[in-house]
């Protein structure tokens, strides 16, 4: 009895330990955060010419983008270093299950789809602007 007893703990502790963990983010350093978002969202290339667009934004990076520029836009008067650390602090240790339910309870799910839509009709609106001063 005691036997099975040992082996059938020793079976639920390896279980229990083999279990796979959610990447989470890291807001130590501008380097770890880069390293955790590419853990979380290893489909996803984070280079500046190949970011994702639209619908194809995750919420948990709708929350980092948006909240960041909120973070930015109310500390103009700190360094860029200060205004990063505080933009990356509320989610450290977050899954990107966190990060989404943040993303949610604080309205940023497609904010970046937005922006980006809202600069794209800005062009068009110059453009057009251009047009009508160049035909006067």
């Amino acid at each position: 009895m005691f036997k099975k007893l040992t082996s059938s703990i020793l079976m639920i502790t390896l279980i229990g330990g083999c279990s796979v963990s959610e990447p989470t983010f890291d807001s130590t350093s501008e380097e770890t955060a880069e390293a955790s978002l590419q853990a979380m969202f290893p489909d996803i290339s984070f280079d500046d010419d190949n970011l994702p667009e639209g619908a194809d934004i995750p919420p948990a990076i709708d929350a980092l983008i948006c909240n960041g520029m909120k973070v930015g836009f109310a500390n103009l008067d700190k360094t860029k270093e200060e205004i990063a650390a505080l933009v990356r602090e509320p989610f450290n240790g977050m899954t990107a299950a966190d990060m989404e339910a943040f993303a949610v309870e604080n309205d940023y799910v497609g904010c970046v789809s937005n922006m980006l839509e809202g600069i794209k009709e800005m062009e068009e609106g110059l453009k057009e602007m251009e047009k009508a001063f160049d035909e006067m």
